[in-house]
């Protein structure tokens, strides 16, 4: 086999490799005797067909699995082998338009590599905040109600309250609004209706974000931002349910919460674990954004504008510009992480991804455990068949290798950045998300 590599452009460099007969020929021949003991042609009994009918047939499809299979498996030694640093998989650019052994003997590809971009990860000595978000009483009581609620019942009340839900018509158009999202200035506007009740209402001087609130599409934007009466068709109220023994035995019956204490706890802990997952992800995206800012990372565009159209068929060449800049942060990840793996000489093998999803399920039964009197083990035994099921779900698995990835990572980062862990109110937890998210979608 003829391998060869050669520079296309910045970042971009082309491997050309042809498969010749023998390197497939010994293989070929005997799939091919394999298809021939199992096919039927009309006018032979099973596995007789002549040779040459079963090569006439079959011989181009089989020869091509085989051609394709080794140059795949030859592209990905050589670049192995020649320890090219690359990102995004190897793009296919031009190959034999026809596989047939009898025409021709010798198959040529060629492929175009994304070589990395030079990033440096070094400590510029920015410190970073690793927050520890504190979920207090008021936290955990939002928490109760909010379960209250949705597990609580509908009724209709005779007369509007601070926390009921109208449905409003006016022509054809029935509009639900809730009194508790009315600005403060026109709530009392919304309390004391009572169902058949006409009032002549602004509905966009009353709610902060009516267009999105009242679900209007742009067209009816005009048509409902003036005063016009509303007659009450419904008044709907939510009385929460009573968190009491009858509810927990009737809601949590095959769970180990079975009162009101075991429910404060298993909130506590389960907010704890998702924000300082949550933590883990804000101070990575910040690491990443400083690396990004601190470097001019150039990326080969049009290699990865012909990735992305030939991997996505959705995305059409009209719009691969638009498409593109929307990938770029992603992108930019990608050549992060890829930099970061290769300089510090992180692997991820499946033992790795086995001890990751056992340590999953290890805290998840230390939550049970935390809410649950009685005593349990669970023994290393039993962890490794709980693992070993969930490895055999491709998409569980490709999941838990990203977070497997992501650990070792974050403690690489954390031996090269000054990071800080900071305390902070869950309140203020809250806005830095919000504030964050803004700036991604941005």
């Amino acid at each position: 086999m003829n391998i060869s590599q050669s520079n296309k452009e910045h970042l971009v460099d082309i491997i050309t490799l042809t498969v010749e007969s023998p390197d497939y020929l010994s293989e070929y021949e005997k799939e091919l005797k394999e298809a021939a003991k199992k096919v039927e042609l009309k006018g032979f009994r099973p596995g007789m067909a002549p040779m040459s009918m079963v090569r006439k047939r079959f011989g181009k499809d089989i020869v091509a699995d085989i051609v394709y299979r080794k140059a795949n498996d030859a592209l990905f030694k050589y670049i192995e082998d020649e320890n090219i640093v690359h990102f995004a998989k190897p793009l296919m650019v031009n190959g034999p338009e026809v596989m047939d052994p009898e025409v021709s003997k010798s198959f040529t590809f060629e492929f175009e590599v994304a070589l990395l971009p030079e990033v440096n990860i070094s400590n510029k000595g920015t410190a970073f905040n690793w927050y520890t978000i504190e979920v207090n009483e008021e936290v955990i009581e939002k928490e109760l109600k909010w379960i209250a609620n949705r597990y609580g019942k509908e009724i209709e009340a005779p007369t509007s309250e601070t926390e009921d839900e109208l449905t409003l018509s006016v022509g054809a158009k029935n509009f639900i609004v809730d009194v508790s999202d009315a600005q403060e200035a026109f709530r009392n506007q919304l309390i004391g209706l009572k169902p058949n009740d006409n009032i002549t209402l602004n509905l966009f001087d009353i709610l902060e974000n009516p267009a999105e609130n009242l679900e209007l599409s742009e067209e009816e934007k005009d048509q409902y931002n003036n005063a016009l009466e509303y007659t009450v068709n419904k008044i709907t109220r939510f009385i929460p349910a009573i968190l009491d023994e009858e509810f927990f035995a009737e809601n949590f019956k095959d769970s180990p919460i079975n009162n009101l204490t075991d429910l404060r706890s298993y909130i506590k802990m389960d907010i704890t674990n998702n924000t300082q997952r949550d933590a883990k992800n804000i101070l990575l995206d910040e690491i990443f954004d400083s690396i990004k800012n601190t470097n001019q990372i150039v990326l080969p565009e049009s290699f990865l504008k012909q990735w992305i159209l030939i991997n996505d068929e959705k995305v059409k060449e009209e719009n691969i510009d638009a498409v593109y800049e929307n990938s770029k942060r992603a992108i930019l990840w990608d050549v992060i992480e890829t930099q970061i793996l290769k300089s510090n000489d992180i692997t991820v093998d499946i033992n790795d991804v086995r001890a990751y999803i056992k340590t999953i399920l290890a805290q998840n039964v230390a939550l049970e455990e935390a809410i649950d009197d009685e005593e349990k083990e669970t023994n290393d035994a039993q962890m490794n068949q709980l693992a070993d099921s969930l490895l055999e779900d491709e998409k569980r698995f490709n999941e838990a290798w990203a977070a497997t990835k992501n650990e070792k990572i974050f403690s690489t980062l954390q031996n090269t950045y000054s990071i800080v862990e900071t305390p902070i109110a869950f309140e203020n937890w809250i806005h830095i998300v919000k504030e964050k998210n803004a700036l991604v979608n941005a």
